[in-house]
């Protein structure tokens, strides 16, 4: 687990931002009269010496950014450890919305626990909590070899953290979101209608699309493909999620990059095991 200094690090590095925006504006504020006094009485150095503060400034929120995103990304690392519980049958899964505060720390489950939650905790909330429908979302890293092979492997690392990191950020602190695969994650939306849930999904997409990849490598840039199932009440909960795994995989066939809603049902003949789907 983090230690609580990485969040108190990052809360002072965000203080500190917010103390040199302040003076940020003063200066710009001062700057701006000193421009309609020039003329009267020629105050160009201390013009010039207000515009190089300025840009000093700017050099220092540009520090600390970088700084807060390195944090961020080494929280959105090591959090990947998190608290499991042993149910009355002996299979592990991780704490429920009613347990360990697994779920509304921002962070995602690790690739172990994301995989014991889909085996066996999403069946025991779904019950436990009466909740009357869920939609899972299977999100894949498009391309994630390529970008080993290219960028270097502690590339691809930074990018799985950082997908992890914009994961648990994007989504409400209340829907479960983890690893599950090599480059597969999974995000779990309780009681959203069907309608909500692929305005969910395209804002998610959208999001993790956007960031600015480059940041990680230059040339980088990161795309992904996702499918996504609303649970059929007629349905076991497995079919719900290996629905969402197929759905994923239409959409890597489809070009990449695009967001593919499920097919109803899954046919009796089709398999039921998790890896046949994502590895």
């Amino acid at each position: 687990m983090e230690p609580a200094g990485g969040n108190y690090k990052t809360e002072r590095l965000q203080l500190r931002k917010q103390q040199i925006q302040e003076q940020w504006v003063l200066l710009n504020r001062k700057l701006s009269g000193l421009e309609l006094e020039r003329i009267r009485e020629n105050r160009y150095e201390e013009i010039f010496r207000l515009d190089q503060q300025i840009a000093g400034l700017k050099e220092q929120w540009q520090t600390l950014e970088n700084e807060i995103q390195s944090i961020e990304e080494h929280i959105a690392v090591s959090s990947l450890d998190c608290v499991k519980v042993i149910d009355s049958e002996n299979h592990a899964y991780p704490a429920g919305l009613n347990g360990y505060n697994v779920f509304n720390t921002g962070r995602a489950l690790d690739r172990k626990s994301g995989n014991e939650f889909l085996e066996y905790g999403i069946e025991k909330e779904f019950k436990e909590n009466k909740f009357n429908t869920f939609t899972i979302a299977m999100i894949d890293i498009d391309d994630l070899t390529q970008i080993n092979n290219i960028f270097g492997q502690h590339i691809g690392d930074k990018v799985i953290a950082r997908f992890c990191l914009l994961l648990s950020k994007e989504i409400s602190a209340i829907f479960p979101v983890g690893r599950c695969g090599d480059d597969t994650f999974f995000a779990l939306f309780w009681g959203l209608a069907e309608n909500k849930s692929r305005q969910q999904c395209e804002v998610l997409m959208r999001k993790l699309q956007n960031f600015n990849w480059s940041k990680l490598s230059k040339k980088l840039w990161v795309t992904s493909s996702i499918g996504f199932s609303v649970h059929n009440q007629m349905e076991p909960v497995r079919d719900t999620i290996i629905r969402a795994a197929q759905a994923m995989l239409t959409a890597k066939e489809k070009g990449k990059n695009k967001l593919e809603e499920a097919s109803e049902h899954l046919s009796p003949s089709e398999s039921r095991h998790f890896r046949d789907y994502y590895s």
